[in-house]
Formats: C-alpha cells, structure tokens, sequence
C-alpha cells in the first residue's frame, strides 16, 4: 500500500491537469476520502474550485463531506447557486447538519436558502435535537419497511432509493402506526420466497435507542451488540431515523479528544476538534487552568515563606529585599515554583492538543495553521497571566512585607514577568513543533510526553528567572 503523502502527490498530478475526463475517472480508482485530501492540499484557492467543478455532480455529492471546513467554505462562498443549489439537496442530511454546524451566519443563510422543502424538512428533524444525543447524530435519510410487504415488493421498494439513503444493508420495518416491529438484512430479502411477508421473516429483537439517549451511551450499544446500523425510535417507539457506524467513530473520537482535553487542562468553548477551534475558544478554556494553577502554586509560595520562617532562617544576616541573598530565599526560589507550576501546565496543554490532533489528521495546512493559533493563544495567554501575576504579587508583598516601593520587590515582579511570557511562549512552540516533528520522523508523537515536555520547560523556566535575576543584583 501506498503511503499517504505519495498518494496524495499522486492524485494531485492528476487534478492540476484540469482534464476532466482524468479527474472523473479517479473516482473509479482511489477511495473518496483520499481525493479530498489531495484538494484539500492544493495551494490555489482558484485552483481548487475549478478543479471542483469539473468533478461529475454525483462525485461532488460524495465527496463533499470529506473536504475539510476551509475547503467546503471556500466552495460554498463561491459555487454558483445552481451547482450550489444542486450540491445541498443531494448530499446526506446529516452531513448538512455538519456543515451548518461549522458555517458562518451568512454562508449558513446562503445554504439554507438553496435548500428544497423537503431538504429543510430532515434538517428540522435532526436539529430540534440536542447534537449531543442520538436525535442529533441520527441520519433521516434511511429506508422503512412496512410490515405487510412482500419480499419482492421489499426489494423493489430498495431498488427505487438505494442511491437516496445511506444504508440498504440493514432494513428496519414498521407497522401501520410507524412503531418499528422489526428488523431484516437485504441478503435475507434474496434468500427469501418472494411471496413471503416481511411480518413472516423478519427479525423482532431488534436493538434500538431512545432519541434522547446521550451520544456516549449510544456508542456503547454499538460497541455491546456489535452493530452496524441502531434505528432510533420516539419515546412512544416510532421510527425516527438510524445511525450508522461511521457516525458512531466520530462520536468516539469526538469523546476521547474531549476527555484528553479536560485531562490536560483544557476546556473546549466553541468545539472539541484541535483543527476547528477558535482562538477565542483556546484562549478561555486554557486560562481557566492556567489561573487555577497560578492560585495552587501561590499556595505553595505561602507556604515557603512560612517555613523558611519556621526554620529559623537569620533574616539579619541575609540583609534586605534589595541583597541578593534575602532576595534569592524569600523572593526567587518561593516565585520560581509558581512559574514552573504554570507553564508546565502550558506546556501540557499545547503538547496535549497537538498530539491529538496529529491522531486525527496529519494535512500540512492543517498543522501549520494549528501551530500559528497555538502561538498566537500562548501570547494573549501570557499577556494576561503576566497582569494576574503583578497584581497577585503585589498584594503577596503588601501582606508579607507591609511594603511595595523596595526595588528588590519590583525586580522579582518584573523578572517573574518576563519568565512567564517567555516561559508560556515557549511552552507553545515546543509543545507545537515537537510532536509534529516527532511525526516528520516517523516515529510515534506520544513518544513527547507530557512529563518530557514538564521537565524540559521547568527546566528552562529555571534557568531564564534565575539568569535574570542575576541582571538585578
């Protein structure tokens, strides 16, 4: 099997000749996910949606979810309303529903207005539903048989819309109420007597959940009955829509990449991708953590002083804040732990989200971008640390020494200041650029850890507080 970077190269060869016979025919040859991978990557805008339109309109239709969000916004700015129009109403409603989900306000109203009565209609149903919840994932776009149908009558029910529903493998049957009685799989609609009656045949222990039912507990009906395909029923048990098993790995990996995140500290705001959040998004769920970790590590520099006290450190021998002595026991080594402290959580949260992310996708763009927001979010975040930090130390002074005019004092402000924005900035660079490099090599970017990252930076923290405190005595 062919790496994925010589197969993206490959199919890329093919796209950037504009032949649309060539380009069509990839869909015969490379899988569709592939395809969008190799458009994704292309470097021209222009490029990209001239290559798009020569694509058939049934290829666009199942390539289009694949397309990452800059691609799909990109074509959705600028199809013409009939390809556009054309492009909305025929792919998956459920993909819809995604696409909206991660769409400006105005690109949202742009699709909406293209979308046909009944289009809108499915929208509807997924949508009244919390996303987090079976209704929200559930696909309408499913086949429902009733009950007093023949086996052949059922197969040519199939016939007339396989190519409008996601999955024929597994059919589901209702009664004249909707309430869903049964299950039956396509091979038995072949290997039974073509005037038999589904009623007769089918299957009635079938497995299914409750619309409400949290998208968590949904994945473990899968994952406990080993399923394809669960139909999703009412709270008065008719049929309201099914979910497939592609949509339940996304929920997977959408849980998992959120639990890693809390683990290390991060609180997603706006979406739990690493690729799709927000730089406002980053911004608050990491400061929350980062705020948290500046008041446990003051706790400990309470602590410090008190104990340097209760040892009975000679504070007349070791002179005045403005002595390096004094200024090294009660001023820089009780600071240095809250500095470490923070930006090892930094440093966790920026190696954390990236190594996540590289699980999930490995496109170059992707990455590049994700490193300027994680750089970007380590300086708003410093930025605003370094404010906490003065005033939280200002009030420690006042309350330790009565005082806040000695320069001693102000040297350790500024110096723990600088620390920290160069500390936190750093923390983003190498818990960006490490994993992905780790990636370059091929080897494993779990291999950078968050205790490898921890130790690197406190010791670099270390050694640029110190260093500059010498600059003050």
């Amino acid at each position: 099997m062919k790496e994925l970077s010589e197969l993206t190269l490959e199919i890329q060869k093919v796209l950037q000749t504009h032949d649309k016979k060539r380009i069509n025919k990839l869909f015969n040859t490379y899988q569709d996910v592939d395809i969008a991978s190799a458009l994704n990557q292309l470097d021209d805008e222009a490029e990209i949606i001239a290559t798009f339109e020569l694509i058939n309109k049934k290829y666009q239709t199942t390539l289009f979810p694949y397309l990452n969000l800059e691609t799909q916004e990109l074509l959705v700015k600028n199809l013409n309303n009939n390809d556009l129009k054309l492009l909305v109403n025929n792919i998956y409603s459920d993909d819809l529903v995604d696409l909206i989900d991660d769409l400006h306000k105005d690109d949202v109203k742009k699709v909406l207005d293209l979308t046909s009565a009944e289009k809108r209609l499915e929208l509807n149903n997924i949508l009244q539903h919390d996303e987090q919840t079976a209704g929200g994932i559930m696909s309408v776009n499913f086949l429902k048989l009733p009950q007093t149908l023949t086996v052949s009558e059922a197969i040519k029910a199939v016939q007339a819309v396989h190519d409008k529903v996601e999955n024929v493998d597994d059919l589901f049957i209702v009664d004249d109420f909707e309430t869903l009685v049964g299950q039956i799989q396509l091979k038995d609609l072949l290997f039974n007597d073509s005037e038999a009656k589904l009623e007769t045949i089918m299957n009635t222990a079938v497995v299914s959940t409750k619309i409400d039912k949290d998208q968590e507990e949904v994945a473990q009906v899968f994952k406990r009955y080993d399923l394809n395909s669960l139909p999703v029923v009412t709270l008065d048990n008719k049929l309201a829509g099914v979910i497939a098993i592609d949509d339940v790995v996304d929920v997977i990996e959408r849980e998992t990449t959120e639990d890693l995140q809390r683990f290390a500290g991060i609180t997603p705001f706006n979406d739990d991708d690493p690729f799709k959040q927000r730089i406002g998004g980053m911004f608050l769920s990491r400061l929350i953590w980062l705020g948290g970790g500046m008041l446990f590590a003051t706790i400990v520099q309470i602590l410090l002083v008190v104990f340097f006290n209760d040892y009975g450190l000679n504070l007349a021998d070791l002179g005045t804040v403005n002595d390096a002595k004094y200024g090294v026991i009660y001023l820089y080594v009780p600071l240095v732990f809250v500095l470490m402290g923070v930006c090892g959580i930094g440093v966790n949260q920026s190696t954390s989200n990236v190594v996540r992310a590289l699980s999930i996708n490995d496109d170059h763009k992707k990455l590049r971008r994700l490193v300027f927001k994680e750089m970007l979010t380590s300086l708003i975040v410093s930025v605003v640390m370094v404010v906490l930090n003065i005033l939280r130390l200002v009030i420690f002074y006042a309350i330790q020494f009565n005082d806040i005019k000695s320069q001693g004092l102000w040297d350790a402000v500024l110096a723990s200041s600088v620390t920290l924005i160069l500390g936190i900035l750093l923390s983003g660079l190498l818990g960006s650029l490490l994993p992905i490099g780790a990636k370059k090599l091929k080897r494993d970017p779990s291999l950078v850890s968050s205790p490898l990252m921890i130790g690197i930076i406190t010791i670099v923290v270390c050694a640029i507080f110190f260093g500059l405190g010498l600059a003050f005595y």
